[in-house]
């Protein structure tokens, strides 16, 4: 019996240790502390100051804290914007912000093709029109890649 305690002690302590991380407003309220008693802060100026501190935004993160906002997040904040400004709610905000995002991207996001994407895309619509198929698509995409 008691070889189980310990295991199960063990287990116990470390689901437990996960809650024992300071939070944000932890650590600023330990800040805060720390400022009132460096003044020499009593009574209700103690009580004033810290109520300010705890209030007060917190300062804001690092540039390295801050991460660059993927393509999809920057038209998810743009579609919200625009259903924010349009008061859309319900079923319609909803249809909206579907379809804003499914929309395709403006025509400054498409990327330029390369000259060898150019050069795929013509032999391409030229093999399309002459019907070919199989082997002689084949070769003839192979002739029209290497002479362009």
């Amino acid at each position: 019996m008691k070889m189980l305690r310990v295991p199960l002690l063990m287990i116990g302590l470390l689901l437990c240790s996960q809650g024992f991380a300071a939070t944000a407003q932890q650590d600023k309220m330990t800040t805060c502390n720390a400022d009132a008693t460096a003044k020499s802060l009593k009574g209700d100026e103690r009580n004033t100051f810290m109520s300010t501190c705890l209030k007060a935004a917190p300062a804001a993160p690092a540039a390295a804290e801050v991460k660059a906002m993927t393509p999809q997040q920057e038209k998810m904040k743009a579609c919200n914007a625009d259903a924010a400004t349009k008061s859309l709610k319900g079923d319609e905000r909803k249809a909206f912000m579907s379809n804003c995002l499914k929309a395709t991207p403006a025509a400054t996001d498409v990327k330029a093709m390369t000259p060898q994407q150019e050069k795929m895309k013509a032999c391409n619509a030229d093999a399309a029109t002459k019907a070919l198929k199989g082997d002689e698509r084949k070769a003839f995409m192979s002739d029209c890649l290497k002479k362009k």
